[in-house]
């Protein structure tokens, strides 16, 4: 990896990057033989801005990400077992946004919108041109917070959000979609130090709160998945 960024004193903060990686695969092709690496190159260029004497921040990036050797699941029927083959190579570019504010001294605000377009460059199951399964080309998150500062509740930070996927698709030859969806999440978090108990925090996080029924994410026409119900986790830390 490596990465050059420049702040000036107004706040604003350019920079460029790149970086190199492999993933070892867990995937077997047809032979039963472990397929080779993903490798894969990243750059990115972008630009923050954290306005002086603020805890506001606003980030703008561009990215493109060439992925070698990628794993493609090769659906079978029968009783032949299903494998994988690499497919070639596959290019991923797109834009994102992030941004946070304190609208007043309890309320804290902060969204991000990803674009995504990801094609198949080089293939050997003919699918040069098309988007693999499984990538949204859009995705959005918004969440809001207020903290109490005085009183018996001081401490006590309460939050909402939603997280917006858009439509993905099912199969290699893009004629089959996966629909979008958006699901909202909150928390509720307390520093017990107020009622006596120093060092103690205790939080509870609800993922999905409406519990709605959505097709998470499908790797083929026959391999969809429900995405996750509703889930309260309630946890308790300290702090010495």
């Amino acid at each position: 990896r490596a990465a050059l960024m420049y702040l000036f004193d107004n706040g604003v903060a350019p920079y460029v990057s790149y970086s190199e990686s492999f993933s070892p695969s867990a995937n077997l092709d047809e032979n039963g033989d472990l397929l080779d690496a993903t490798e894969a190159e990243q750059y990115e260029l972008g630009l923050k801005y954290q306005p002086v004497g603020t805890a506001d921040r606003d980030s703008v990036a561009v990215f493109q990400i060439d992925q070698d050797n990628v794993a493609n699941l090769i659906q079978t029927v029968g009783n032949n077992p299903s494998y994988y083959r690499p497919i070639g190579k596959v290019r991923s570019q797109g834009l994102e946004l992030e941004a946070a504010t304190r609208v007043t001294q309890n309320v804290t605000l902060q969204a991000s919108y990803t674009y995504t377009d990801v094609e198949v460059q080089k293939s050997t199951t003919g699918t040069e041109g098309k988007t693999p399964v499984a990538t949204p080309e859009h995705m959005a998150s918004a969440w809001g917070s207020y903290e109490f500062l005085d009183g018996v509740l001081n401490s006590l930070k309460t939050g909402l959000g939603v997280r917006y996927i858009g439509t993905s698709w099912a199969n290699e030859s893009n004629t089959l979609k996966v629909p979008h969806y958006t699901v909202v999440d909150a928390n509720i978090k307390y520093d017990l130090a107020n009622v006596g108990l120093k060092g103690v925090t205790a939080q509870l996080n609800a993922n999905n709160l409406f519990d709605k029924d959505y097709v998470g994410a499908c790797y083929s026409e026959y391999r969809c998945y429900y995405g996750a119900e509703r889930s309260v986790k309630a946890t308790v830390t300290y702090d010495f």
